[in-house]
């Protein structure tokens, strides 16, 4: 019998079918050989559960839109392998499908997001497995469906200039907005699967890559400064028609007042001298220290 290839297929979170530019399921078995009576080799492996996850990679404002800043516990989370025949995808449904069981749920957020000058702003997702009881597996497979359609088209966004107090700093090449939650996951009495979760944490930061040091260094000295109003990274976003980036309804990622720090400063031979600097989110309460708008007007560089 011929292999059959598969591919990449589009991800489902509830009633939303967003695109993916790539996932991995890792089932995260917990398991241990056992040595005993002085034998040379284990007398058998034992296996006391999973933790399974996924982790994905998607454009940013398709799972800001579901997520947000935090958590989304997601009832219906399925994950798609499209299958070829005759050297192209197939149209029937034969394709795999692994999505959630009855009653489990998938503990979706956004670790970090980041792009380049020329690129697009694309998140780093994972989305935790949690089952309904202790001996079922909360992912079910099956290989008979159809691929589903995507809800909408995604709206893309590339890099957008950084402006500190209402000041540009010109020469931003790189932007990497870091939510680092924690997520602590918890098995218990035996349980093979997880049943609960807890996002106890997070420790969000905002890191600019930059083409010019010397404004850097000016701006902020060599200890940082402090940020009196705010600092705000804007990300251009394509227009749907065109392709081309533009001013309107981009993002914004807005810190309030926190510290402002510069990174590493490096030059080589025959290349562009570049530094960095980072911004961390503070919050006195449960509020998210970022403050994201969709429909941002980003504003010219200088």
């Amino acid at each position: 019998m011929v292999a059959k290839i598969s591919s990449l297929g589009p991800i489902t979170i509830n009633s939303t079918t967003i695109a993916t530019l790539g996932w991995s399921f890792s089932p995260d078995i917990v398991k241990a050989a056992q040595f005993h009576s002085g034998l040379q080799y284990p007398a058998i492996e034992t296996t006391s559960g999973a933790n399974p996850k996924v982790t994905f990679r998607c454009y940013f404002q398709d799972i800001w839109a579901l997520t947000g800043a935090t958590i989304l516990g997601a009832t219906t989370f399925s994950v798609y392998l499209s299958a070829y025949t005759t050297l192209i995808r197939d149209a029937s449904s034969i394709h795999l499908k692994l999505a959630l069981a009855s009653s489990c749920v998938a503990a979706i957020q956004i670790m970090s997001a980041s792009v380049d000058q020329d690129g697009l702003l694309i998140a780093d997702v994972e989305a935790t497995l949690l089952a309904n009881d202790s001996t079922t597996h909360p992912f079910a497979i099956t290989t008979n469906n159809a691929l589903p359609a995507l809800t909408a088209e995604p709206i893309k966004h590339t890099l957008g200039p950084f402006v500190l107090d209402t000041v540009g700093i010109p020469a931003v090449q790189s932007a990497s907005i870091d939510f680092a939650p924690s997520l602590q996951v918890s098995r218990s009495d035996g349980d093979l699967y997880p049943r609960i979760a807890a996002q106890t944490q997070g420790n969000p930061k905002l890191s600019i890559g930059h083409k010019d040091p010397r404004a850097v260094l000016g701006t902020l000295g060599l200890l940082g400064t402090n940020v009196a109003t705010s600092g705000i990274q804007y990300f251009r976003r394509h227009d749907a028609t065109t392709g081309l980036a533009g001013a309107s309804n981009g993002i914004s990622v807005t810190l309030g007042v926190c510290r402002i720090v510069p990174g590493q400063l490096s030059a080589e031979q025959g290349g562009i001298a570049t530094q960095g600097f980072e911004l961390t989110g503070l919050s006195a309460s449960t509020t998210h220290p970022f403050t994201v708008s969709l429909t941002a007007t980003v504003p010219a560089a200088a």
